[in-house]
């Protein structure tokens, strides 16, 4: 048996860039933009191609651009860590002694892990640099922020001392409340004693417009009164008026019993009621002479409206015999028309014309229409 020998590949004994160096490189550049989400990816991955080259023993090259990715994602990590660093310490600039003890910390232990001297030297760099950008960008903020206060301050100023001049207490006080917000020092107390001066006008308007109303209300509730009094006077006049004639009415409505007129009595007695009820609901209701006036017309009133009810029945029964005998008569004189002229229908006709007064068909027509020709 043969012995078959491998086929050496010249190009295969020398050694070739590891495939995935550019990809370390490429994500690592990537990180810069992309931020953390993928700097702590690339840093792994840079890392771990590296090791696969030095694992190789010569047979791949690209350890210079795995170092260069490897610096490039801690660069990127350290830069956005230096972002959000400088954010908390613009909110809270306490956090820069915590940052610049960080970058010194990662400093050491990037040397203690004997990594790359320049990238333990940006560390700590980084975080001194981050703590006085921090701060730097906090007094920044804190001038910036004076500066608006100061503005707004003179803006309130302004717009309180126009209020002011023009006595407009509500826009000076809005104004003044501005000022005394935006301000410091002795504007801001000036603005306060302004505030207790228009407060205290305020009061006294306040007062004089109390005192108007209850003027006001004293003055009307007087007038009230005595247009109440005025009413009350018409209304005893009228009732005095109303009281003559409903007495004279009933005194003629009693004379109107007696005669047994029942029908002028009642119309007389509706009358009175309709003269009281215009009082009813005022406090002439429970006086003694409206109360007499309307028992006497109500005791009145129950002994007429009996005698009138009969009246009434006795007139409607007169009423209806009447109109039956006229339906009667009108019955007996349509049966007269109709004989008459069932008879007139059935006369002999004479020859000149005209109609035998006494003779009729179905009867002797001897001596019919003896002097009018005789019948034809």
């Amino acid at each position: 048996m043969r012995d078959t020998l491998p086929v050496v590949n010249a190009r295969s004994l020398l050694p070739r860039r590891h495939p995935s160096a550019w990809l370390a490189l490429e994500l690592s550049l990537s990180s810069i933009v992309l931020g953390p989400l993928l700097s702590v990816p690339a840093l792994r991955f840079a890392r771990r191609v590296r090791r696969q080259i030095a694992d190789n023993h010569g047979h791949f090259t690209g350890a210079g651009l795995t170092r260069a990715a490897v610096f490039l994602a801690w660069s990127s990590c350290i830069a956005w860590a230096a972002a959000a660093a400088t954010l908390v310490i613009a909110l809270w600039p306490p956090a820069a002694y915590v940052v610049g003890s960080l970058g010194l910390c990662l400093a050491g232990f990037l040397l203690v892990r004997r990594a790359s001297r320049p990238l333990a030297a940006f560390s700590a760099v980084a975080g001194l640099s981050v703590a006085l950008l921090g701060l730097r960008v906090h007094d920044h903020i804190l001038r910036e922020r004076a500066i608006e206060q100061m503005h707004a301050c003179e803006e309130a100023n302004r717009a309180a001392t126009s209020a002011w001049t023009a006595r407009a207490l509500d826009s000076a006080r809005t104004a003044y409340q501005r000022a005394a917000v935006s301000c410091t020092g002795d504007r801001a107390e000036e603005a306060a004693i302004r505030l207790r001066d228009i407060d205290a006008r305020a009061e006294r308007a306040q007062q004089v417009d109390d005192e108007k109303a209850r003027r006001y209300a004293a003055t009307q509730a007087a007038q009230s009164l005595a247009q109440h009094d005025r009413d009350e006077s018409r209304l005893h006049a009228r009732f005095a008026t109303t009281e003559q004639t409903a007495a004279a009415r009933l005194v003629e409505a009693r004379r109107h019993q007696q005669a047994r007129r029942w029908e002028k009595a009642s119309e007389l007695l509706q009358s009175i009621d309709s003269d009281l009820a215009a009082f009813r609901g005022t406090k002439l209701e429970g006086t003694p002479r409206m109360k007499t006036l309307a028992t006497e017309a109500r005791t009145l009133a129950d002994v007429i409206e009996p005698r009138l009810s009969k009246l009434r029945l006795r007139r409607e029964a007169d009423r209806r015999r009447k109109e039956e005998a006229d339906a009667q008569r009108q019955a007996e004189a349509a049966r007269r028309r109709e004989r008459a002229e069932s008879w007139s229908s059935n006369r002999v006709h004479c020859c000149d014309g005209t109609l035998s007064p006494t003779c009729t068909y179905g009867r002797s027509l001897r001596g019919c229409c003896s002097w009018h020709g005789g019948v034809c």
